[in-house]
């Protein structure tokens, strides 16, 4: 007899990134954000609704539509609670610092008008004088990539 069991390894793997690196105090109970709107997006949701313990989570990506899209989905999943959308710097200013950061977009220099603002928004975020702790999810040859820098600065 075959026994077929599945699991999402992208949950797992951002849960157990923070749980086994970081001091729990540091998110639980704080808000959380999420940088990007695909696949990697939705499951950083799913692992910080679900066992992070975080309040709100902010949505920070490029894209309105697809920012609809994760909205959308998590919700009708049962881990939508708490999206908050960052749209603009003043957003990200009046927002509380975030405990957990994923960010789950590729490591290119920012061109676009609103991958610019995208980039601003991050910043912003990142250099909060209350920090968290950012796990980079960038499929990257290197470990080492623009968004970890700006962290790594602030």
């Amino acid at each position: 007899k075959r026994l077929f069991c599945g699991a999402n390894t992208d949950t797992v793997g951002i849960r157990e990134s923070f749980f086994r690196n970081v001091d729990k105090e540091l998110f639980v109970n704080r808000p959380a954000m999420v940088i990007g709107g695909g696949g990697a997006a939705r499951s950083a949701i799913y692992a910080l609704r679900t066992w992070m313990e975080v309040r709100d989570i902010y949505i920070v990506n490029r894209d309105k539509a697809e920012v609809d899209a994760v909205f959308a989905e998590c919700e009708a999943k049962g881990f939508g609670k708490g999206l908050v959308r960052i749209d603009t710097v003043e957003d990200a200013v009046k927002a509380e610092a975030p405990g957990a950061i994923v960010a789950c977009v590729p490591d290119f220099p920012p061109k676009t008008e609103a991958e610019i603002r995208t980039r601003k928004i991050i910043e912003a975020m990142l250099g909060k004088e209350r920090k968290g702790a950012m796990l980079e999810m960038c499929y990257n040859p290197t470990p080492f990539t623009a968004l970890g820098g700006i962290a790594e600065e602030n």
